[in-house]
């Protein structure tokens, strides 16, 4: 079971690196990308999910077309509005001097997001995350459920751990169990996890 962590986006989030977060994003919807291209939604289970959320906000409106990296000046006070930002890390003090914004690079890769709550980095969110999957099984991931599930789910699919009766029935096509799987099993039975599932692919990633 390959297990390709977008642990990069979890770092930038916490060191208040929004744009790096966004960047790190862009790359693991490549990665996944390839590796759809590199296999077969018939014997391969690739799942895309995460264990949890941050406290990453967009607030505010933009004008059409603006910079979601960019900042504008507020008509109420006239001073720089910043549209990303996290409820908690250690960009604290410019949500009390945003003047010091007017001369900021919003832009640069490393630039610090501001933040409402001064802590020493930012923390996690608490909402429920998205799983997405396509293959043999996909379809037991539809809904909410605890992130438990997910391995019970791989196992199932790979015909591993203590349910295999699914593998080993006889007579029947392996698409009654798996989406896409040719053939039948035999008339002695056999486990069908070669030829309905070679490869579970995760892909683990913090969401934005």
């Amino acid at each position: 079971f390959p297990c390709l962590p977008g642990a990069a986006i979890d770092l930038a989030h916490h060191n208040n690196l929004a744009q790096k977060a966004l960047l790190e994003g862009i790359a693991l919807d490549q990665a996944v990308k390839t590796a759809i291209d590199l296999t077969s939604d018939v014997d391969t289970l690739t799942m895309v999910t995460a264990d949890h959320s941050h406290v990453f906000n967009i607030a505010g409106y933009p004008a059409r077309g603006h910079s979601i990296l960019g900042k504008e000046m507020c008509t109420l006070h006239h001073n720089p509005l910043i549209h990303l930002g996290e409820e908690k890390g250690a960009r604290y003090q410019y949500v009390w001097n945003r003047e010091q914004l007017l001369d900021a690079d919003d832009t640069a890769l490393n630039f610090k997001f501001p933040v409402a709550v001064p802590i020493a980095y930012e923390t996690h969110g608490g909402e429920d995350v998205a799983i997405y999957a396509q293959g043999p099984m996909s379809h037991l991931v539809s809904g909410n459920w605890e992130q438990h599930f997910i391995a019970h789910v791989m196992a199932y699919a790979a015909c591993v751990g203590p349910d295999k009766s699914h593998c080993t029935e006889t007579g029947r096509k392996n698409s009654d169990f798996c989406q896409g799987a040719p053939g039948r099993a035999g008339a002695g039975g056999r486990d069908m996890r070669i030829a309905v599932l070679n490869l579970v692919v995760v892909f683990v990633c913090s969401l934005l």
